[in-house]
């Protein structure tokens, strides 16, 4: 009974085996990409071997595979230089400027939001300032020169007053300054440009007052599978909840390395 079971397990191993090197192919073409920032280099790259591929098909097969190989490698460092340095004609970033500048907004509020504590460290609790609000705008249009033009990407929206109002999936409109995310200042410092550009968000938006959001719809209905899988995600995360301490920052950690799942105050 061993060998018939090794041979399975054998046969199991060949026929993974080539999803593993393709796997690892293109995790080499992300790496390279980021080394040798060309995409026209790396198209070049995977045109010719693609060529040299074709011609030894014939004559030589075993070189196939090598060739092949090399052109996946070529095509996925590409992949990578492109999607990190082309900007679409309609993304958001195509307006952020080092200057903030006043812009009207629409897009749909993306995730819930939350509020952020006036002041920190041990006089926080004697500020007499109103909590900040913020939530991930995710845009639908931009206002340029008085005419709306269709706009993709996601804002981070930091509004100085606290509004509970706001609710996950919620169309608005927003007035308010638009600036590019700026880098560290000194070396050393927690670079916040990268960590919100990892999770999509291009830049964002300050607003003055309440009265700079307009609300233009209720929240948009979820399908049949998303509010199923929003319960047991809440429920999960309930169940986690039990006898922990109320740190936000914690039970987001927690949620986030048990649960998967990201909220505002991670």
């Amino acid at each position: 009974m061993g060998r018939p079971d090794r041979q399975v397990e054998g046969e199991l191993r060949q026929r993974r085996r080539p999803f593993a090197v393709v796997a690892l192919c293109w995790m080499l073409g992300i790496v390279l990409g980021a080394v040798v920032s060309s995409a026209a280099v790396w198209l070049l790259v995977s045109a010719g071997t693609g060529a040299l591929a074709l011609a030894c098909w014939r004559r030589r097969p075993c070189a196939v595979h090598r060739w092949i190989l090399i052109a996946l490698v070529a095509t996925s460092a590409s992949w990578a230089v492109v999607r990190q340095r082309h900007v679409p004609a309609d993304s958001v970033r195509q307006y952020l400027l080092p200057q903030p500048q006043l812009a009207e907004l629409v897009g749909t509020v993306d995730g819930p939001p939350y509020l952020s504590p006036p002041a920190r460290g041990a006089f926080a609790p004697f500020s007499y300032k109103s909590p900040a609000t913020l939530f991930v705008l995710r845009l639908e249009s931009i206002v340029v020169g008085g005419e709306p033009r269709k706009v993709s990407g996601r804002l981070l929206v930091r509004m100085d007053r606290a509004d509970h109002r706001l609710r996950s999936g919620q169309r608005v409109g927003v007035t308010g300054w638009l600036s590019a995310i700026v880098g560290p200042a000194n070396p050393g410092e927690r670079d916040y440009r990268r960590i919100l550009a990892d999770r999509g968000i291009a830049g964002r938006l300050a607003l003055g007052s309440v009265g700079n959001i307009e609300r233009l719809g209720g929240v948009s209905p979820r399908s049949w599978f998303g509010r199923m899988r929003q319960a047991i995600s809440a429920e999960a995360a309930r169940s986690l909840r039990l006898g922990m301490s109320r740190d936000p920052q914690r039970l987001a950690l927690l949620d986030a390395l048990l649960l998967g799942r990201r909220s505002a105050e991670l």
